[in-house]
């Protein structure tokens, strides 16, 4: 009788050693069911905000903030930095064409104080030139 109770102990040891296994094998096989579902909406949860991004840069909304967390204040501080970089390159262009203006002001002069050289070298070849006759008497 004890070793009908030994072999009762093992077979009841066996039996609960194989149910553990059984019910962990259906637990893994239920999470490796439900994990690729989870994957796969993560991953298309990536591609939508990947699709999201895309159309906001193509429709040049790219900003510091996602266009869906965006608030007014936001919208104001990027209007006024728009509006400092405005005034920067107006204030760049401006120095350009003032720069060129003077530019183009110093050639003209030059041009006319050759012309002025040219017609006093002329006057004064005219006045120290004994051969000629001076118009005028």
């Amino acid at each position: 009788m004890v070793a009908l109770d030994q072999n009762l102990l093992y077979i009841f040891i066996a039996v609960f050693v194989a149910v553990i296994i059984l019910i962990a094998l259906i637990l893994r096989r239920r999470r490796s069911r439900e994990g690729p579902s989870n994957v796969n909406q993560y991953l298309e949860s990536e591609a939508d905000a990947k699709k999201v991004k895309l159309v906001e840069r193509k429709e040049g909304f790219q900003t510091r903030t996602p266009l869906y967390q965006r608030r007014p204040s936001d919208d104001i501080s990027d209007i006024r930095e728009k509006t400092s970089n405005l005034q920067h390159q107006n204030l760049y262009h401006n120095q350009k064409i003032e720069e060129k203006t003077e530019l183009l002001e110093s050639r003209k002069k030059l041009t006319n104080h050759k012309r002025q050289v040219k017609g006093i070298k002329k006057k004064f070849l005219e006045l120290n030139n004994p051969a000629k006759p001076k118009k005028g008497k």
